[in-house]
């Protein structure tokens, strides 16, 4: 296992080639997050940015199966969704689910297994380490990730090959959010 400091988004260009989302991503979308990110844009913008180019051919979005248990709780640790957050939730993956260009990575032993290490190596949620040892597997040149706990143990890190960062989008023109 290799860990290269990296520099955010210097290493790594748009768009980018095989790029790992994580959870905390999906969530930004889903709730319409407006706070600011990179490059003067809100998350929601990011995302739905990153999403669009995905649709249009660019690149393929990957996450892990386990995104869909995780985003649970899109509110906060503590507050769980309640029935129609959570129905939105199942339409909105059910509904990207249905495309080519985002594909939904199982957990298998061999990640598992990575992912205790990572786990162990840096002291990262074992959910977090699940995401990333499912990144590396599957060869990601990026794991995206708005999770502060897991950036604050990795910022702009690259692990196997895997630039850890928060997203960013280089287009011009913004699409709709999922909100609206």
């Amino acid at each position: 296992m290799t860990n290269k400091p990296g520099l955010f988004p210097d290493r790594v260009t748009y768009p980018f080639k095989k790029p790992y989302v994580d959870s905390s991503v999906f969530v930004a979308h889903i709730k319409g997050e407006i706070n600011p990110a990179a490059k003067n844009m809100t998350r929601v913008q990011i995302t739905t940015g990153v999403m669009g180019d995905a649709e249009d051919g660019k690149f393929s979005i990957i996450t892990s199966s386990s995104t869909l248990a995780e985003v649970r709780r899109i509110k906060d640790r503590t507050e769980q969704l309640t029935p129609d957050e959570v129905i939105k939730i199942k339409e909105f993956f059910g509904r990207f689910l249905q495309h080519e260009w985002i594909f939904l990575a199982d957990v298998t032993r061999q990640i598992g297994e990575l992912a205790q290490d990572y786990g162990r190596l840096w002291d990262i949620a074992p959910i977090d380490s699940i995401h990333l040892a499912t990144a590396v597997t599957l060869k990601c040149d990026v794991m995206l990730v708005w999770d502060k706990k897991f950036t604050r143990a990795l910022p702009g890190d690259v692990i196997d090959g895997v630039h850890v960062m928060e997203p960013f989008w280089e287009g011009l023109e913004l699409m709709p959010s999922a909100g609206t």
